[in-house]
Formats: structure tokens, sequence, C-alpha cells
């Protein structure tokens, strides 16, 4: 994985996030997406879903959204998903 032309692993990844969050209050928005990608991927998507939660409260881009929703998926929370999903397309009419 390649992050501001710097060769990262996932788990240095990991470790960024995880002392990101014991130090300081702001993560970049771009690690955490990319984090939760990762854990998804790993099928943790409980881990996915919380960092996304998070994200979102500061953030809720369409992406983001559509991002949790695919999780909420993935979890069998078809409820969920689908009000994210129409969170999308109402925005997107705007």
């Amino acid at each position: 994985m390649v992050h501001w032309g710097v060769a990262l692993s996932p788990q240095s990844v990991c470790d960024a996030i995880r002392l990101s969050i014991g130090q300081a209050s702001f993560i970049r928005e771009e690690l955490m997406e990319e984090l939760a990608r990762y854990y998804l991927a790993q099928g943790k998507t409980v881990r996915a879903a919380a960092l996304m939660l998070m994200l979102i409260e500061t953030e809720p881009t369409p992406e983001n959204l559509t991002l949790l929703a695919e999780i909420y998926m993935q979890q069998g929370l078809f409820d969920d998903a689908k009000a994210l999903y129409l969170r999308v397309v109402k925005a997107s009419l705007k």
C-alpha cells in the first residue's frame, strides 16, 4: 500500500491509526476509510463499522455513507443499510 509516496503495510496503517486515536482527536479521513476497507476485507465488520461511524460524524460524504451501508449489508443489518443508501440518494437530489 502506498500513501503519500511512502510504502505502508496494512499493519503499519493499523498501528498509525491506533496511535493517532490515543494521541489526537483528529484522524485523517483517508486513513480511517482505508483502515475500514482493510478491516472489511479481513471480515472484521464490527471494527470497520466503528471506524466509519466515527468518520461520518465529521465527514458524512456519500462515499463514506455508502461504505458504511456496505458494511451493514455484510453484517445483515439491511434496514440500517437501506436508510444510509436512501440518505445518499436524497443528498444527491438536492
